[in-house]
């Protein structure tokens, strides 16, 4: 089936229709749960989750040919010079293959039991992911002991830090349950670390965290209200903004996070309110 995909926003389901489309890609996309799902990463277009593993790149054009991963691909991320991230899991074990510009394979990082399923580059070319652990005894499931859901890998394939403890979350899904359907769950900026996560029973608890870049919690806000065909993008000049459609309404909305520092909000359970400005309608 083919399907064309126009980018007149960052996010295109809240484009105007009298916008005329940056650019548009023509492509052979993948069916998931009966939905044309494609993921995205700063310009990147993708369909993971089964083989095989199409990207096209910001100008349109399919990106270089890359070996297949050694699982099933669960994210990408592709850095300034080039480099390109694959992330991928198995029934036991995870990893991130990196490539050059050509697609040729530079090197495999193994995680182990840890399941990266979320990726990007920070400006100085380190990797960070946002994934979940398998269980000890070998079994396909979460792991029952704390473990952290962020790490950080040096350029040389070496880790280099893991952040953010899962213990920090309510019980339910693990807070990077979600696979690559899910677009933007983890953003490094020059700053800091954007991340969307699961938090509580069901994918419509979330939460947006905030890093900074020594892995240290600035500020959490639930997201509870907008889970409805919502999106959340940390944008290079430092602001967050979420999309959702408003069922009472039956509307579009784009609100914009308002991020100031509240009491008791840095490494604390999540405050139970959220704190959003209005910024646009359509």
């Amino acid at each position: 089936m083919l399907k064309s995909f126009a980018f007149a926003a960052f996010f295109t389901c809240v484009a105007a229709a009298a916008n005329a489309p940056i650019r548009e890609v023509t492509s052979e996309a993948a069916s998931v749960s009966g939905m044309l799902i494609p993921a995205f990463y700063k310009g990147y277009i993708y369909w993971a989750g089964r083989e095989p593993l199409r990207i096209y790149t910001p100008d349109g054009h399919p990106a270089p040919y890359i070996a297949m991963p050694n699982g099933t691909a669960q994210a990408i991320a592709a850095d300034t010079d080039g480099t390109l991230a694959v992330a991928w899991t198995t029934q036991t074990s995870g990893g991130i293959d990196l490539h050059d510009p050509s697609g040729a394979s530079v090197r495999t990082i193994q995680t182990g039991r840890y399941l990266p399923t979320h990726l990007s580059f920070a400006g100085d070319h380190s990797l960070w992911s946002l994934g979940w652990q398998l269980d000890a005894g070998g079994r396909p499931m979460p792991d029952k002991s704390d473990y952290m859901t962020v790490r950080k890998f040096l350029p040389n394939g070496q880790q280099g830090g893991a952040y953010l403890p899962r213990s920090l979350f309510p019980k339910g899904l693990e807070p990077a349950e979600e696979s690559w359907q899910r677009s933007n769950c983890i953003t490094v900026s020059h700053n800091g670390i954007g991340l969307w996560v699961n938090s509580g029973m069901s994918g419509t608890k979330t939460e947006w965290v905030e890093l900074d870049l020594n892995g240290n919690v600035t500020g959490r806000w639930r997201l509870d209200p907008f889970f409805y065909e919502m999106r959340v993008a940390l944008t290079s000049d430092g602001h967050v903004f979420v999309h959702h459609f408003d069922l009472d309404t039956k509307t579009h909305v784009l609100i914009t996070l308002d991020r100031h520092p509240l009491p008791g909000c840095r490494c604390n359970p999540p405050p139970a309110g959220t704190w959003l400005a209005p910024m646009a309608k359509s």
